[in-house]
């Protein structure tokens, strides 16, 4: 091998070891693959969701619908759409929660698992992201 293809050689797999280390802290994006390529949503994977929430009591008011590649819980109707949460599909039957900030942007948590263990981290631990704040719900109060 001449100089040139070995440090081609060398670069791929420098960036390969970043990859990986990056994969390994948590700071490489949910959405994308070791590969690059964006994780796809099965149509299943939202109706799944939704089975797995309708387990639990007092959540009748949530719903789960596809936005991009990630099954989003919400609340209401639009203009008053409220985002409670979503899930990440992180491959190997994993998935990822984040949660909406005040800012409109999500904010990703170290919770990590099969969607039925997100799901009850999420309910167990996150309940109070499920209140109905919906105009309808402070006029019955």
């Amino acid at each position: 091998m001449n100089p040139k293809e070995n440090e081609r050689v060398l670069l791929a797999q420098c960036f390969e070891i970043t990859e990986i280390l990056e994969r390994l802290s948590g700071l490489q994006s949910l959405k994308r693959r070791p590969c690059g390529g964006v994780m796809t949503l099965d149509p299943e994977d939202v109706e799944d969701l939704g089975d797995s929430l309708a387990r639990y009591q007092g959540l009748d008011h949530l719903r789960v619908k596809r936005r991009g590649d990630s099954p989003t819980i919400f609340s209401g109707q639009s203009p008053d759409t409220q985002l409670h949460a979503r899930l990440t599909h992180l491959g190997a039957g994993q998935w990822g929660l984040s949660l909406p900030r005040h800012t409109g942007r999500w904010e990703r948590t170290p919770f990590v698992g099969p969607m039925d263990d997100v799901v009850e981290t999420l309910v167990t631990n996150f309940g109070f992201y499920f209140e109905d704040l919906s105009p309808h719900q402070e006029e019955n109060t």
